[in-house]
């Protein structure tokens, strides 16, 4: 089966957005923050691991059944060409100060689903206040996190929740360490439209 895949070499910032129902695997080595779109099922397509481990059929296709289970795939194939071309997305700086910058990892423009920056803190970086709920992931590096009032000191490996409508929203670096954080946001927000009433 791996044999079917196309092999990439990666380096440390590669972003690649996998859609479902395309098979994909890890390679050893590989050490990655994987971003998921909210939902229970993930589907296994391998009976036996690389290092021997035997999984479980409910285990393969969460509670679906086989049958199920393989209308979600994408039969189709890719050239490698076709294959980078369309999962790899290149990096968009978004802004740049004297206290940091925020690049924009995977954006609405690739997908509906979700959406994800990355956040460098060279000081202090104001965040924009969004309308939204997100979360952030703390790469390395440690500091604080300045929110309405509220401060909170982070560290490598920590996880936020930040609620919407914060009214003020910074991040600050506490050592000489690199501080790279990354912050994810739900699906893209609907469009509201608004309808004028005439009176008669």
């Amino acid at each position: 089966m791996l044999d079917c895949l196309h092999r990439f070499e990666v380096h440390e910032g590669d972003t690649f957005l996998i859609e479902g129902g395309i098979p994909h695997a890890i390679g050893a080595g590989c050490f990655l923050v994987e971003i998921q779109e909210p939902t229970d099922y993930t589907i296994r397509v391998e009976r036996t691991t690389p290092s021997g481990f035997q999984v479980a059929d409910f285990m393969c296709h969460q509670g679906l059944g086989f049958e199920r289970m393989f209308d979600c795939f994408t039969y189709g194939g890719f050239t490698r060409e076709e294959t980078q071309k369309r999962w790899k997305i290149p990096p968009a700086l978004l802004r740049e100060e004297r206290g940091g910058h925020e690049t924009e990892l995977i954006g609405y423009q690739n997908t509906d689903y979700f959406r994800m920056t990355e956040l460098k803190i060279d000081s202090s970086l104001q965040l924009d206040a969004e309308a939204s709920f997100s979360g952030i992931y703390v790469l390395s590096g440690k500091g604080t996190i300045c929110a309405n009032g509220v401060r909170q000191a982070f560290q490598k490996g920590d996880q936020f929740f930040l609620p919407a409508q914060l009214k003020e929203l910074a991040i600050q670096k506490a050592s000489d360490q690199e501080c790279r954080i990354l912050r994810c946001y739900g699906p893209k927000p609907a469009v509201k439209q608004v309808i004028d009433h005439v009176q008669m």
